[in-house]
């Protein structure tokens, strides 16, 4: 078992786990599963990845293990502030200057094909409200409010342990699955 300490995130610290590779991975299941894959090569999981087969890999990067990574965007309020459907989100999130979450694209109707990276300026954890810089605008992603089955989803980007790739281009990272 490998036990570390979440590192201190109110000093800005992190810790990177860096993926490196460039030859394809296979994961052979318990025989109970076998089907499941390929006989000979068993499932192939990328070319930087940390596997965990019929067990649990725990990765505590806060305190609170609670936090969560990612949750739905409840409201636009203004093109600079929205609140998320998850207070607990907005306790986590934004305690350090300068955090970003991610604002992703999950409009059915294909309105709004884009992604947001935004900065937070404050977070209201009583009412889960999150106000970025005037120069920055959240777009026009759907939310609870006005599409309950496709809402977008917020992430925080500001994690205190990150999972890196090592050449192979942006589409292809390091996994964790």
């Amino acid at each position: 078992v490998l036990k570390m300490d979440p590192p201190d995130s109110a000093l800005g610290n992190k810790v990177r786990i860096r993926m490196e590779g460039s030859d394809d991975q296979y994961l052979h299941p318990h025989a109970d599963n076998a089907m499941a894959c390929n006989m000979t090569t068993g499932c192939k999981v990328g070319k930087k990845v940390i596997a965990v087969a019929g067990g649990r890999l725990d990765i505590r990067g806060l305190e609170d293990g609670t936090c969560p990574a990612w949750t739905k965007l409840q409201s636009i309020l203004t093109p600079h502030e929205i609140t998320v459907s998850d207070p607990k989100a907005a306790e986590c999130w934004g305690s350090r200057p300068n955090d970003e979450i991610l604002i992703t694209n999950s409009k059915s109707s294909g309105g709004w094909s884009n992604q947001v990276v935004m900065t937070v300026r404050s977070v209201d954890a009583v009412t889960g409200n999150f106000s970025f810089a005037q120069t920055d605008s959240v777009g026009n992603p759907s939310s609870l409010d006005d599409d309950l089955h496709m809402a977008s989803e917020v992430a925080w980007l500001s994690r205190p342990i990150v999972f890196e790739a090592e050449g192979d281009g942006p589409k292809n990272g390091a996994h964790v699955a």
